[in-house]
């Protein structure tokens, strides 16, 4: 008998529900942070999905051939040390040519002794993830949560995993109503809703509140208390309803062997307050889908040479859009395309917020593919432009605007390690900007524009023709 199968408890008709209580769930912790395992297991801490935790595959950086056996060992590895995590894993199996997609919630589902002797020899009762929880962190901590709780997996853990792998490595091909309709999409919707209105919060609460800054227009610390608070609140209460709605889903999978967590969970019986933040959602999502997928069709495809962390030079799928809100492109596009792609998208001036421009990968692939080149490029570009304006003996009140706001700031680094390049000569002084420069930040993960960049859409596509393959 399989390991999962010797977890996955009772069959459906013998099962008696028990809610998994989201109680002892923390969303605590950066993406792609270096965790000390050895700390949060003394805490009684187990980690899931942050996107960080490779010491462990070094002993096994010669070896060419993988037994699945050899597989299985190595997720159980990463379980055994206190991570619940596949991103360090994909970018190993990933080099070294093995075709493996196990995404956290699948890792739990696939190897769920391996989860109890951690929680039985090291007295778990927490389990930790990112900030900003994707499905896959949440689903994870789920089913971690229900072996911590009773020992054994509910009766929706293996379609929670299907789907949640799916979602996590991009395969979703849904039109915009089926994926509002299925559990991933509802999700979706729920941390989509939930965000825009902790924004809105912390927008009147906080950045809007003359009594949270100090004289310098700066946050005070009762500001920044009042900011970690709030951030807090509507992370905790959106993780805690999509807890809810796999619930549901799980009560409705005992009761109909049937039903399908890919395809409709909007009869799901759902507590008042819950079903109007999927209601909502769900039609946000929707309008804001179809949107991205007709710009979606319409960027352009291809591959480009970057290098990776390690200086080599690798081929990588891009895509290059235009949208009015890149982030939203950004963020939708992940699970349109495979993990080894580059999204980039110009919005300019008629942009809805944001940046004038978004480059991004996902946080987890930061950790194999360097943007720093991509990130220069953009800054050379950007300097060309700024130089123009500077060199002008008569400007526009705007230019001279923009002139006196980039010569009142303070210098700052695009991306750490830069001014080491400088120093060196590797990056030559003239081709970069230290005052407002476009940054490569989130880990690594996203170039975003200055905030008075001053490339057009052709500027920027034009960037990208030396990267090309």
């Amino acid at each position: 008998m399989s390991e999962k199968m010797m977890g996955a408890g009772p069959t459906p008709e013998k099962q008696e529900f028990t809610p998994i209580k989201y109680e002892g769930c923390l969303p605590s912790l950066p993406k792609g942070a270096i965790i000390n395992l050895e700390e949060k297991l003394a805490q009684g801490s187990l980690i899931t999905d942050t996107g960080v935790f490779t010491e462990f595959l070094k002993k096994h950086k010669d070896k060419t051939e993988f037994s699945q056996e050899d597989i299985d060992n190595i997720y159980k590895e990463s379980i055994l040390a206190g991570a619940i995590d596949h991103h360090s894993i994909d970018a190993f199996f990933s080099a070294k040519g093995v075709d493996s997609r196990k995404c956290s919630t699948q890792m739990v589902f696939d190897y769920p002794d391996a989860v109890l002797q951690l929680i039985k020899e090291k007295s778990i009762t927490k389990v930790e993830t990112h900030f900003e929880s994707d499905l896959d962190a949440i689903a994870s901590s789920y089913l971690t949560r229900s072996l911590i709780e009773n020992g054994e997996m509910p009766v929706i853990a293996e379609d929670l995993a299907k789907v949640t792998n799916i979602e996590d490595y991009g395969l979703s091909r849904l039109d915009p109503e089926q994926y509002a309709s299925s559990l991933p999409g509802t999700a979706s919707a729920i941390k989509s809703l939930l965000s825009d209105r902790g924004r809105a919060e912390l927008g009147k609460e906080v950045f809007g509140n003359p009594e949270m800054k100090g004289e310098d227009g700066r946050l005070n610390a009762e500001g920044v208390k009042k900011l970690q608070e709030i951030q807090a609140k509507y992370e905790n209460m959106r993780n805690e309803m999509i807890f809810e709605l796999i619930n549901a889903a799980n009560a409705e999978k005992i009761k109909d062997s049937n039903f399908d967590i890919a395809t409709d969970v909007t009869k799901l019986e759902l507590s008042p307050e819950l079903q109007e933040v999927v209601g909502q959602g769900r039609e946000n999502l929707k309008a804001a889908f179809e949107e991205f997928l007709e710009e979606f069709e319409k960027a352009e495809k291809g591959k480009m040479i970057i290098k990776d962390k390690e200086g080599n030079d690798i081929e990588v799928n891009v895509v290059i859009g235009s949208s009015k809100k890149p982030l939203v492109f950004t963020n939708m596009a992940y699970n349109r395309v495979s993990p080894d792609t580059v999204v980039a998208v110009y919005a300019g001036e008629d942009r809805a917020f944001g940046d004038n421009y978004d480059i991004g990968i996902t946080p987890d692939m930061a950790n194999v593919m360097d943007l720093s080149a991509i990130c220069l490029a953009l800054i050379k570009a950007e300097k060309q432009k700024r130089d123009a304006i500077i060199a002008k003996p008569e400007k526009t009140e705007d230019e001279q605007k923009m002139v006196d706001g980039w010569e009142g700031q303070a210098d700052r680094e695009a991306f750490f390690g830069l001014n080491d390049k400088v120093a060196s000569g590797e990056v030559d002084a003239d081709d970069i900007i230290t005052k407002d420069p476009t940054v490569l930040v989130a880990g690594g993960s996203l170039i975003a524009a200055s905030r008075t960049s001053l490339l057009n859409e052709e500027d920027f596509k034009k960037v990208f023709e030396d990267f090309k393959k």
